[in-house]
């Protein structure tokens, strides 16, 4: 679209020799020149009006992030100088750091321009897993070994806001990246037709379903837990071998091991407490209800705490609070307690537990008053 602005002052450009109702120079408030610097910003920004309406489906790149980016602090200047009572003349000399200013941004701080910005973030889908780096150093060091690659030849083009088909390939690199599986088909075929050697992290259940020859699917199907949270079973494509497809036991297990790793740095294990038979929780509480195990604690042998003492002195506390109660009651929790891990075991091991009918247990009763009346005693 052809560009209407140009770097010039508007005043030396307008050269306004006569303004009907009076001169609007003076306080800045001269519409022309208003529309003029709105105009300039933009098309300062290099977008036509149908690439900005799309902003909304697409997201922008870099570069044009940037140029909206100093677009809308060019505008936001001119509001402010026109909030501030100053004339277009002074807003035309301001600059972007002012020379007795300090050295920050003006939209610093600013809750509405942050939330504009991350509208137009790539949003991460299952093309934006990115890998984390002890997964990925773990498959580089196979992949070098198995292979003898060059550490140093290794290129990642896939990085947010790049683009492979125009990424600079260096003679003899090695594509060593984890590239949108949407699209692997697309990637292999363009890497073949160029002779550029690649190792591709590849999606596991589909790992042979690109339609393009030339190259080995390593199906090891390790669920790798990326830094977007996602969990992809992976697998791999390469065309640094001649088979067609094939297993590797030892990259699933350096794999493995790598992303058990990164997982424990992802998620930090929280403490578990375990408190004496006196403390009753709501925790343990549903357990007993789970295992169908039937349990009160008596207003009059109890008493609300939020910790012990002793936790106290650690600065901590029993989570959602809890009751301090008698030992009767804790008799009755410990017998309860075990109770409940029997049936837990039970139902690990898919046992059916058989229990003793009222019929049953008076029989049982029979038997110990029987021995009381004739004064036997148990062997």
């Amino acid at each position: 679209m052809e560009r209407l602005t140009f770097d010039r002052k508007f005043c030396d450009i307008a050269q306004c020799r006569e303004t009907p109702g009076g001169s609007f120079c003076e306080n800045g408030t001269c519409s022309q020149k208003e529309v003029w610097l709105r105009l300039k910003a933009y098309e300062d920004t290099g977008l036509t009006p149908g690439e900005i309406k799309s902003t909304q489906e697409e997201h922008f790149s870099g570069l044009e992030m940037a140029k909206l980016h100093s677009a809308l602090m060019e505008l936001k200047k001119y509001q402010e100088a026109d909030k501030d009572g100053r004339s277009g003349q002074d807003y035309e000399q301001l600059t972007l750091y002012p020379e007795d200013s300090p050295k920050t941004f003006l939209f610093e701080d600013n809750a509405e321009y942050d939330a504009f910005v991350e509208k137009f973030k790539p949003k991460k889908t299952t093309d934006d897993c990115y890998t984390p780096p002890l997964v990925y150093d773990a498959i580089r060091g196979w992949a070098c070994n198995e292979y003898g690659i060059d550490p140093d030849s290794i290129v990642r083009p896939f990085y947010p806001g790049g683009d492979y088909e125009r990424y600079e390939y260096s003679d003899g690199c090695v594509v060593l990246d984890n590239p949108p599986f949407s699209i692997l088909s697309k990637i292999i075929s363009f890497y073949n037709s160029r002779d550029i050697k690649f190792f591709l992290f590849a999606p596991a259940l589909t790992l042979l379903s690109p339609v393009c020859d030339g190259y080995c699917g390593i199906a090891v199907g390790v669920s790798i837990t990326y830094e977007n949270g996602a969990k992809v079973s992976t697998s791999f494509a390469t065309n640094l071998e001649s088979n067609a497809a094939r297993s590797s036991p030892e990259l699933y297990k350096i794999i493995t091991e790598e992303n058990k790793r990164n997982e424990r740095k992802l998620h930090r294990e929280l403490p578990k407490y375990d408190y004496p038979d006196n403390v009753i929780t709501a925790t343990f509480l549903q357990k007993l209800s789970k295992y169908g195990i039937s349990f009160s604690v008596p207003k009059n042998e109890s008493v609300r705490i939020s910790a012990l003492d002793m936790q106290k002195r650690e600065q901590k506390t029993i989570f959602g609070k809890g009751l301090l109660c008698s030992d009767r009651v804790a008799a009755e929790k410990a017998a309860a307690e075990k109770a409940a891990a029997e049936k837990a075991a039970a139902e690990k091991e898919n046992k059916v537990v058989w229990s003793i009918s009222e019929r049953e247990r008076k029989i049982i009763e029979d038997f110990v008053n029987a021995d009381k009346q004739y004064g036997r005693t148990s062997r």
